[in-house]
């Protein structure tokens, strides 16, 4: 289905290194288009991304054909080739490679399995951050369910949920008392909204976000902004004052304390032409809570801004996203 992940190699790597740092990972390219296509060869770039992402990211390489060698279309095996020997030839390079990364991207299976949130925002916050050149792992959600969790969020300034909706209490615990060590979170959507269960919550399950609870949800924000504060934090998206919002949006109850750098206008005309926006009006609801939980900070979206930039590649979104990243974490995590 489309659109094709281009990253799931990288995804499929980093998730298997980060959640089981002591495991090899082997991911398979697939030489073939599909079951009944199995000697007919995918695009050889395709073929050539994936073994490089494989590599990169301190994979084995794994290429899965049907038979031998010997295949009638060889228009990728020449490409896997290249790819083969360059490994060959820089094996002491790749060989034991760990990662430096201080930014750890949360993969929420337990909301996937309950269908409280979807792959868009997860492959959203990946797309962004591969794209911007900032150096993450992804670790399973499980991991914060381990009695070394501790330890493991250790290496991280950062601890990112994309759309983390099923938190159990000592999921959220975890969380809360990275935060307090001086950790720092960005959160989005349903983030907590719901049991290991898929039960809904009163309230938040994190005490370390400026959310208390979600006061109500409207599902359908097409034709919807949101406004840009003129504040230091976001000083460097100078040409942009509004960006767009569809989907839900969480109107939340705000923590004492918390401050705001986003506010709502809600959906407007946007047709015909000569009525656009003759209904606009501004609010004070909402778009980005920023919070001090005792050593830590954090910043939580009431809304998918992941799942927006996975479906439409916004760079008003993208820039607002690596805003607030920057503010959480000053220290320089961008390769360039």
């Amino acid at each position: 289905p489309l659109p094709v992940w281009q990253l799931s190699a990288s995804d499929n790597v980093k998730r298997v290194r980060g959640t089981y740092p002591d495991k090899p990972s082997s991911n398979a390219a697939v030489y073939f288009l599909d079951i009944p296509y199995r000697f007919a060869s995918v695009s050889p770039h395709q073929t050539s991304l994936r073994l490089a992402e494989d590599l990169t990211h301190g994979g084995d390489l794994d290429l899965y054909v049907l038979g031998t060698l010997q295949q009638e279309d060889r228009q990728a095996l020449n490409a896997a080739r290249g790819i083969y020997r360059f490994a060959s030839e820089h094996a002491d390079t790749y060989r034991g490679m760990r990662s430096l990364a201080r930014t750890c991207l949360l993969y929420p299976a337990r909301s996937y399995a309950y269908r409280r949130a979807a792959h868009a925002a997860y492959r959203g916050a990946f797309r962004m951050l591969t794209e911007h050149q900032v150096p993450f792992d992804c670790v399973h959600d499980l991991v914060l369910s381990g009695p070394d969790v501790d330890q493991r969020l250790l290496p991280y300034d950062l601890l990112i949920l994309p759309d983390v909706a099923c938190l159990s209490d000592q999921q959220a615990d975890s969380i809360d008392a990275f935060v307090e060590r001086g950790g720092h979170v960005l959160a989005t959507g349903a983030t907590g909204l719901f049991t290991e269960r898929g039960r809904p919550r009163d309230g938040y399950a994190l005490s370390s976000l400026g959310a208390v609870r979600a006061k109500t949800t409207r599902a359908d924000m097409r034709a919807a902004y949101l406004r840009i504060a003129a504040d230091e934090t976001l000083a460097h998206l100078p040409d942009t004052n509004l960006v767009f919002l569809d989907g839900a949006m969480h109107m939340v109850e705000t923590r004492p304390g918390a401050t705001s750098s986003l506010t709502l206008v809600p959906p407007c005309t946007y047709g015909p032409p000569e009525e656009v926006a003759i209904d606009q009006v501004e609010t004070d609801v909402t778009g980005l809570l920023w919070y001090d939980h005792h050593d830590g900070r954090t910043a939580y979206f009431p809304w998918a801004i992941d799942v927006l930039y996975y479906r439409h590649s916004s760079p008003a979104h993208a820039g607002l996203y690596m805003s607030v990243l920057r503010a959480l974490s000053p220290e320089p995590q961008v390769l360039v």
